[in-house]
């Protein structure tokens, strides 16, 4: 198994940021968004792969900001988690089983997609020793995912995969606080299409070559958070959320992928001539606090 695929390929056109023609890391999240000690966390991601064919492993590493980390992420003992990941574990007694895992997540391995679901619980004394005002402002993990797409679990596939695969790296912020306030995911309810389609996460829509349609997510009422705020003078503010999405569709254009509550439509134009009749579009949502959800729509165009 490869735990970080970083991997170059000659110089490309590029395409428009929404287009999605290669690996792409398009959403990472932490359920609970900001969660506080001795809570268990757990990691998703939207990674996908139309030209490979799907994504092969997702990887999670992760420390505190503070510990083992620097301006590009963690700085895991790779040595020790490709020694632990090689033993036979269903062999070990229940308490060697625990030691283990406790030794991956030391280690900085926090998981991979699918067959590792990624998380880590956060320990109860993190905060300990810090001022009151300090523990609401809390502490961060930085976390360091790679995603691997299918043909290149193993690099001597890279050459008969071809350039357009290759894998992707991100990096994301996740607080650790007490903070009265705690930052919760946004939540994505449904899609609406032109005012009378309403489709939920997953759903086909059947659209008509070269025309376009309004698109506008539907978020749940809490999704609009309020919020305590501490500003850099350490005065107290009272904020509202205001989420903001990102399109992206393999296929197709859009006038503006991008948006801001409350403005949430957009408009995207079926292709005229695509290479073929399946299209998919993802929307992904992000509030100012690091929350993060999505919803994706598959298109049939006729």
């Amino acid at each position: 198994m490869i735990l970080l695929s970083l991997l170059a390929c000659e110089a490309q056109d590029l395409s428009q940021p929404f287009i999605v023609d290669r690996t792409r890391l398009l959403g990472l999240q932490a359920e609970p968004a900001e969660p506080a000690p001795g809570d268990q966390v757990t990691f998703s991601s939207l990674a996908v792969d139309p030209v490979a064919g799907g994504i092969e492993a997702v990887t999670w590493i992760g420390c505190l900001i503070e510990d083992s980390s620097s301006s590009f992420g963690c700085n895991p003992d790779y040595a020790a988690i490709e020694e632990l990941l090689a033993v036979d574990v269903d062999s070990l007694p229940p308490q060697e089983q625990l030691a283990w895992f406790q030794d991956l997540r030391a280690a900085g391995f926090l998981g991979v997609e699918p067959d590792f679901t990624p998380g880590l619980t956060v320990p109860e004394d993190l905060l300990e020793g810090l001022t009151e005002d300090e523990q609401q402002e809390g502490k961060n993990y930085i976390l360091t995912v790679s995603a691997l797409p299918v043909g290149l679990e193993d690099l001597e596939n890279f050459e008969d995969v071809g350039d357009e695969a290759i894998g992707e790296v991100g990096m994301k912020r996740m607080p650790v606080s007490l903070g009265e306030t705690p930052n919760n995911n946004p939540e994505v309810v449904s899609m609406r299409i032109e005012d009378e389609h309403v489709l939920l996460d997953g759903d086909t829509l059947t659209v008509t070559h070269g025309q376009t349609y309004s698109l506008e997510p539907l978020l749940s009422e809490a999704s609009i958070e309020d919020y305590v705020f501490v500003n850099s003078d350490g005065e107290t503010e009272n904020r509202t959320e205001e989420p903001y999405f990102t399109y992206y569709s393999t296929h197709g254009s859009f006038d503006n992928p991008y948006g801001l509550a409350p403005f949430f439509e957009a408009n995207w134009t079926a292709p005229v001539d695509p290479p073929d009749d399946d299209v998919t579009i993802w929307m992904v949502i992000r509030d100012r606090r690091g929350g993060m959800a999505w919803s994706t729509l598959h298109i049939v165009v006729e």
